[in-house]
């Protein structure tokens, strides 16, 4: 039997609960049109926008799956984080000022100014097919922490968690969900600075006794380069697999491209991205470092003897927790690990809402200026995808086993969804004489080449299987490739970039 949550632990987290829901309460007074239930009448401050972002993104699974990651395998899956500095200017200096000039509410609207309308229901349904599987994730990771930390019912853990998230995003919209996104960050990083606080009480340890014992371990071979794509993690897979990732979620997906269309100017945009990294680096550093106090912790117990906690590395970070923890603090790091979960869960819900209703809703069905309607349609919607949300968990429950750790589920669990997506929005940008034809030619193949990386091995054998690090590269530069090409063939010269 895990620890049980007592009242004290209990009493904290529901307060959380109480203030975050307050909240969203506090900030519904003021929906009254979808600009500013989706976008905070684009008038959101840009260092919260910045951490909003950060928060969202993170979400529990990095919370779990980058110490469990480097637990397991070392530290060389934060050489990812160097990919994310030639993407800044990609996304500042080229995507953001792109999409700024615009007075859109959905990526996919610019994809039928640019193209068509095909393009743009592509788009549009990638992008909620792609948040449906992440939220799903994000629901499943927390839920499966809280289950090892509690004794609670896994089940109920999914639904309870999936109804609070929905309940103050329906009330509040955009921005309930950055504001609070900004109060979970802040108790996401709180607790992760507690932990490590806590270890070096109790052990008399420090970062350099960490280290020490980190460099003890017989990690996997983790080299700097390879040309081997089937060799699980290099550095430079690593920084390659960021800076595509970056570009495609900052450009392409309607959760971050929501925030920055909340902001009034481009120029505002570009430095909540900024902000954005600036609150990834402070994550990663301390992430980093509580990383290496949970290895140490886990090669002895405070006495000296062997260690008797769990040999899977996901499961040690919620086991301390549930073992280690005094009552109350206990709460408190639970509340952070809540805080995870909600900042992403809200984020999906509010941008899935949007998308539903700009680009289905208001582009079909609506006949007048009346904004009241589609505002009930963005709320209705809210709804449905919080239940949706519930279903995928229970889906993503069969990709965790004991051959997958979930940070490679995390990078596995999407495939070629988001490659994809960011390919068609850089060809927009990149490829003016790009006609719709060519373009979605060049998805078809981007969607392909990244389905058949992320199942090589189930498809091809174990022998066969390519790393989860080249999916989103090569979905997406095969894809551009195969675009540019058939432009220069057959060029669209009807069409000017906007």
């Amino acid at each position: 039997m895990l620890a049980t949550i007592g009242p004290v632990d209990s009493a904290v987290i529901l307060i959380y609960f109480a203030v975050i829901v307050c909240m969203g309460t506090f900030l519904s007074r003021r929906q009254n049109s979808t600009e500013e239930y989706f976008l905070g009448r684009r008038s959101m401050h840009w260092l919260v926008v910045g951490i909003s972002i950060q928060a969202s993104l993170m979400s529990t699974i990095s919370y779990l799956s980058v110490p469990g990651e480097q637990i397991k395998n070392g530290l060389m899956c934060h050489a990812a984080f160097l990919g994310m500095f030639p993407a800044i200017g990609v996304i500042n200096f080229l995507v953001l000022p792109y999409l700024l000039r615009m007075r859109i509410t959905t990526i996919y609207e610019m994809l039928e100014r640019r193209f068509n309308l095909a393009v743009r229901m592509v788009g549009m349904s990638i992008f909620i097919l792609l948040r449906v599987i992440w939220m799903g994730l994000v629901v499943y990771t927390a839920s499966f922490a809280l289950a090892e930390i509690t004794d609670w019912n896994l089940s109920a853990i999914v639904v309870g968690l999936a109804i609070i998230g929905t309940v103050y995003t329906w009330m509040g919209g955009m921005r309930a969900v950055m504001w609070t996104d900004v109060v979970q960050w802040f108790v996401l990083f709180g607790g992760s600075l507690f932990c490590i606080g806590f270890i070096i009480f109790k052990t008399s340890t420090g970062p350099a006794d960490w280290w020490q014992t980190a460099m003890t371990i017989p990690y996997p071979e983790q080299p700097f380069f390879d040309l081997d794509p089937r060799v699980r993690i290099t550095a430079f897979g690593m920084i390659v697999q960021t800076f595509f990732a970056k570009i495609c979620l900052h450009g392409s997906d309607q959760v971050a491209v929501q925030r920055y269309l909340s902001t009034p100017s481009s120029r505002a945009a570009g430095k909540s991205f900024l902000a954005y990294v600036a609150c990834g680096i402070a994550l990663l550093v301390v992430t980093s470092v509580l990383a290496l106090a949970l290895t140490s912790y886990s090669q002895y117990s405070l006495q000296g003897a062997a260690w008797s906690g769990p040999s899977d590395a996901d499961k040690i970070f919620p086991w301390f927790i549930a073992h280690s923890l005094p009552v109350g603090v206990r709460g408190l790091v639970i509340a952070g690990l809540l805080a995870a979960a909600m900042s992403s869960i809200d984020s999906g819900i509010n941008s899935l809402s949007a998308v539903v209703t700009v680009d289905i809703y208001q582009r079909f069905f609506r006949t007048d200026g009346d904004d009241r309607p589609a505002l009930w349609v963005a709320k209705l919607v809210t709804l449905l995808a919080g239940l949706l949300s519930v279903v995928m968990a229970y889906a993503m429950h069969f990709l965790h086993d004991e051959h997958r750790n979930l940070f490679e589920v995390m990078n596995k669990s999407t495939g070629g969804l988001p490659g994809t997506l960011g390919m068609i929005v850089l060809a927009a940008i990149l490829l003016p004489r790009c006609g719709s034809a060519t373009l979605l030619a060049g998805a078809a193949v981007s969607m392909t080449c990244g389905w058949l990386i992320t199942f090589s091995a189930e498809l091809f054998g174990a022998h066969w299987g390519i790393s989860f690090m080249w999916i989103i590269p090569a979905g997406c530069v095969s894809g551009l490739l195969v675009t540019a090409v058939l432009t220069l063939i057959f060029p669209d010269s009807r069409h000017e970039s906007p």
